[in-house]
Parts: structure tokens; C-alpha cells; sequence
């Protein structure tokens, strides 16, 4: 039996989806409204709406949308337009507001580009979707990354390594600003 669909984040805090609408955000105390998934404790910086997205969860498949939150969700590192739903695959990194998720447990779902209009699979090079016959441009597709991973600082899809070529880069320079700093020098 596979392991059920599940929001994990880097410090080991998962969210077990279940199956239906699921809800997240941050409570409302003024209205009563609580979500289903409380970002409350991982958002330090209060990024995530309080009404931000909607998981819809069925066995084997997930649908993500953004509620029209202010600070956005996205996936591996594509903003989503609000009130569309947009299929998660294994290993999808999800960010709402700040908040970074990996999404575990789908297995079997289908990885690759999605068209925005009818979510059918198109490939890098098309520009016109041959299903529904929709533009194609890299900022409306859906992107899953598949067997690829994406970086855990930024969500953007890597070559292989926990992060992007551009976090890399600039994990590379903090480090060698510190070393320089410190008047320590790298062994060789």
C-alpha cells in the first residue's frame, strides 16, 4: 500500500494530507476561520495568507491553488495564477509565502510541462499546445521537475545537487566572504 500524500519541510515538520479540500494558511481569530494546515509555527516572517491555498487531495493525485494570496504560491519556483488548479507530482516543491514544502507519497503521479489552459503534457520546444492549441510561453507552463530535484532554498528546479546553480553560486560567495572575514584559509 503506498504511504499517503504528505507536505514535508526541511526541519522534518509533514503535513499528512488525507483525501479531500484541504486548507491553507494561517487562523483567523477574528472570524473563528482555522485551516487545515496551519503554517503558523514554520512562518516566522508571517508571508503566508491567512486564506492562501487549497490542496485537493485524491489517491494518487494532488491539485494546488493559490486563493489570491498576497505573497503568492508557487511551484518549483513558478508563480501560480490564482483560482487555477495545478497538479503536483512527486517530489514538487510548493511555497506559500515563505513557507517551503516538498510533496511526498504520490508515487506514480505524471512528471513533466503542463499546459496552463488544459493541463495536457507539451514539451520545452512546443509553442503552441497540439491538444487545445494554447501559446505556450515558460512563464504560464506548469512545471514539474520529476525525477529532478528542486533547490531547497528557492524551489527552482537543480542539476542533481540540493540547490540551483544561482544559490550554489551565492553559497559560494557567503562562504568565501566568511572565510575571508575569519583570515582562515581552505585546505586543499
Amino acid at each position: 500500500m503506498a504511504s499517503p500524500a504528505r507536505l514535508v519541510g526541511d526541519g522534518g515538520v509533514t503535513f499528512d494530507l488525507g483525501t479531500g479540500t484541504v486548507s491553507v494558511g494561517r487562523p483567523d481569530h477574528a472570524s473563528g476561520w482555522s485551516p487545515t494546515i496551519d503554517l503558523t509555527s514554520i512562518d516566522r516572517n508571517r508571508k503566508s495568507s491567512r486564506r492562501h491555498a487549497e490542496l485537493r487531495v485524491a489517491p494518487g493525485s494532488v491539485l494546488v491553488r493559490d486563493l489570491g494570496s498576497a505573497n503568492r504560491t508557487f511551484v518549483n519556483g513558478q508563480p501560480l495564477e490564482p483560482q487555477r488548479d495545478y497538479p503536483l507530482s512527486e517530489g514538487d516543491v510548493v511555497t506559500f509565502g515563505d513557507v517551503v514544502l516538498r510533496i511526498q507519497g504520490l508515487g506514480a503521479a505524471a512528471a513533466g510541462l503542463r499546459c496552463p489552459q488544459c493541463q495536457e503534457p507539451v514539451t520545452a520546444d512546443m509553442a503552441i499546445c497540439a491538444s487545445c492549441g494554447a501559446n505556450l510561453r515558460n512563464e504560464t507552463m506548469t512545471i514539474s521537475v520529476g525525477k529532478a530535484s528542486a533547490c531547497f532554498r528557492c524551489g527552482r528546479p537543480t542539476r542533481g545537487g540540493e540547490h540551483c546553480e544561482e544559490c550554489t553560486a551565492a553559497i559560494a560567495e557567503a562562504d568565501a566572504e566568511l572565510l575571508a572575514l575569519s583570515g582562515l584559509k581552505r585546505k586543499k
